[in-house]
């Protein structure tokens, strides 16, 4: 199905089509970032990626957007075509570059978007909640500091918890996407909804 829905047909549907894909977002990633300034990293085995994106985050100037993209692998499922277009995973699942795009978001902090580099692209979105409660304690203008995920002084406890508890909204709980994982989709923090 989304084949047809990118390319309109199964004809070109081939092994060779999907690998030119995952080259093509490869060498555009990497173009895109070298464009604008922004590192690409590729991270060894057991590299502790999210680590090496907070001290990147300490130095950069960037105050919203696209500031770092680590490239890492990770098993996925990888289509294999046959002669007459049936599409099936690979067996076994295999390791495959995953572009990790850390992102400073004027709502939620520091989130990451992390993408396969083979089609059809899956996608994951990782949000912290104490990255969106510290952002919107600054936009209340409350006092804090913080070690990691651990606020370690607070100027107004009951205001951050105020903060804290808009994740938790009864219009918030049991959101999910289409695979049961949370969704906050619809989901304002400036409405507090």
């Amino acid at each position: 199905m989304w084949w047809r829905a990118l390319t309109g047909s199964d004809e070109t549907l081939a092994n060779a089509y999907l690998m030119r894909l995952a080259g093509r977002f490869s060498r555009r990633v990497r173009g895109y970032a070298r464009a604008h300034g922004i590192p690409v990293i590729d991270c060894p085995a057991g590299q502790r990626k999210h680590d090496l994106a907070e001290e990147y985050l300490a130095k950069t100037n960037i105050t919203h957007g696209l500031f770092l993209v680590l490239v890492g692998r990770a098993r996925a499922p990888v289509w294999d075509v046959s002669a007459n277009h049936q599409i099936r995973r690979k067996q076994p699942i295999l390791f495959v570059n995953h572009y990790s795009f850390h992102i400073r978001d004027r709502e939620w902090g520091h989130l990451t978007i992390k993408i396969s580099g083979h089609p059809p692209f899956p996608a994951q979105v990782m949000l912290n909640g104490h990255e969106y409660v510290a952002c919107q304690a600054r936009k209340a203008g409350l006092v804090f500091t913080r070690e990691g995920n651990c606020f370690t002084s607070i100027s107004d406890a009951a205001g951050l918890a105020k903060i804290a508890d808009t994740l938790s909204e009864h219009r918030a709980i049991g959101l999910t996407d289409f695979m049961g994982a949370p969704s906050l989709a619809g989901w304002t923090a400036e409405a507090g909804s």
